[in-house]
């Protein structure tokens, strides 16, 4: 987190609006929300993804 001591409101809110795009980012990109099994076990998307060619499910 930033620090917003010393600077104008409109500075603070800025840089909480930069820091919130960063969280979101970073949940985006790593945050799984627990649904490595529904992806993996159930609906086997890594099948999908490699297609028949690499021991897939689809031509891909």
């Amino acid at each position: 987190m930033t620090t917003l001591r010393g600077k104008s409101k409109k500075d603070q809110i800025a840089m909480h609006a930069l820091d919130m795009v960063d969280t979101g980012r970073q949940i985006f990109r790593y945050d799984t929300f627990g649904d490595e099994a529904f992806w993996g076990d159930t609906l086997k998307i890594h099948k999908v993804i490699a297609g028949e060619a690499n021991g897939g499910v689809v031509p891909g």
